[in-house]
């Protein structure tokens, strides 16, 4: 089901809203970290930083030791899947 609504709060206030969305508030958030030259909030930096560096592919330098194992794990659980949906099609 689709949320009711879908926006951006900074520093507890709503900044947008209504978004069709949550891959474009994603990027929207981003975009307003940058502008407003924010850091991300400690406890959800290594979400940020594969979200970053591995999902949208920006400044994808070096990770941090955690980022890599998420990343090797999404690659794994993305590669089995191709791999059982090309072989076994019917599930």
């Amino acid at each position: 089901s689709k949320p009711d609504d879908i926006g951006i709060i900074l520093e507890g206030q709503v900044v947008i809203q209504e978004l069709d969305n949550v891959p474009l508030a994603i990027s929207l958030l981003f975009g307003l970290l940058y502008a407003l030259n924010m850091d991300y909030p400690p406890q959800l930096r290594y979400f940020f930083e594969v979200v970053q560096k591995v999902i949208m592919e920006l400044d994808g330098g070096v990770l941090s030791r955690k980022a890599q194992v998420l990343k090797n794990r999404l690659y794994e659980y993305c590669v089995c899947d191709l791999f059982l949906s090309v072989y076994n099609p019917a599930q």
